[in-house]
């Protein structure tokens, strides 16, 4: 693969859920064109969807008078944005929504998805232009996999082949033009259990707000763990993160639907919780 070296590290459908109040919570479509985020409710009438960017400061957006699908019309203002019903004293033990990440003609993006989707493994991958690259890379072989690339309408898949890519896998990303790539679903629950080999791995953070990976990330605190953020405003890294009796330096938070680059001296199970 061509310039894989500025991606490692140089040292080498419908979702259906439930909810405390016993109503159905369902994620259905995100429209790329429209900037729309869709849902179903059922069971949850006279209960109000709630909206959040951080998971801490909820509004309402829209009253639940029947069972039905309702549309986000002004999803196109946030790049994130969570949503849960509010019925009675109770809300939703789940919570769904979505990510928007915009990508710059020609640049690298070190993307994840974070969502727990029954079905939908994938990011919306509809609106890609010809050509959009996509970098997938193999613990077992140390490497990346050959280069897929994208073909478009009216063919809309990868070649030479369909990737493969578990729940939570991290990717690289390259367009040719300006568009953006959106992952929706579900927010699996908090704290999280997350696990890493010794070596090197590539990390999806679950953490839907933005965090740094020394921090509310919680990454386990070895000697000599580092970390390495993908910059991906110049396709390159930003300086190594390293454990000394603290992170040095600390890092920015990363945002949502990004991955980073972690290695461990020993393999570790950690929990990740956010709000």
């Amino acid at each position: 693969m061509r310039n894989a070296s500025i991606l490692v590290p140089l040292l080498f459908s419908l979702l259906t859920f439930t909810s405390s109040a016993d109503s159905g919570f369902t994620a259905s479509h995100y429209n790329l064109v429209a900037g729309e985020f869709s849902y179903a409710v059922t069971g949850a009438a006279g209960g109000r969807i709630e909206a959040s960017t951080n998971l801490v400061d909820w509004i309402g957006v829209v009253t639940v008078a029947s069972d039905g699908s309702f549309t986000n019309n002004d999803s196109a203002q946030f790049e994130w944005r969570y949503y849960r019903i509010h019925v009675g004293n109770e809300v939703s033990t789940n919570v769904i929504g979505y990510i928007v990440v915009p990508m710059e003609a020609n640049k690298t993006y070190l993307l994840g998805n974070p969502f727990e989707n029954g079905s939908l493994r994938w990011p919306d991958f509809a609106g890609l232009p010809n050509n959009a690259q996509l970098f997938i890379w193999s613990p077992a072989d140390g490497a990346f996999l050959p280069t897929y690339t994208w073909v478009g309408v009216p063919v809309n898949r990868w070649s030479p082949s369909e990737p493969s890519l578990g729940l939570h896998d991290a990717f690289y990303l390259r367009l040719p033009s300006a568009g953006k790539v959106v992952f929706w679903g579900e927010l699996p629950p908090s704290p999280l259990t997350l696990s890493a080999p010794k070596g090197l791995s590539l990390i999806v953070p679950v953490y839907p707000t933005g965090a740094t990976p020394g921090g509310a990330l919680q990454i386990p605190a070895q000697l000599g763990t580092q970390i390495y953020v993908f910059d991906e405003t110049i396709s390159s890294f930003k300086p190594t993160m390293t454990y000394i009796n603290g992170w040095h330096p600390q890092g920015e938070p990363l945002k949502p639907g990004r991955g980073f680059w972690l290695r461990l001296a020993q393999g570790q199970t950690w929990s990740s919780s956010y709000p």
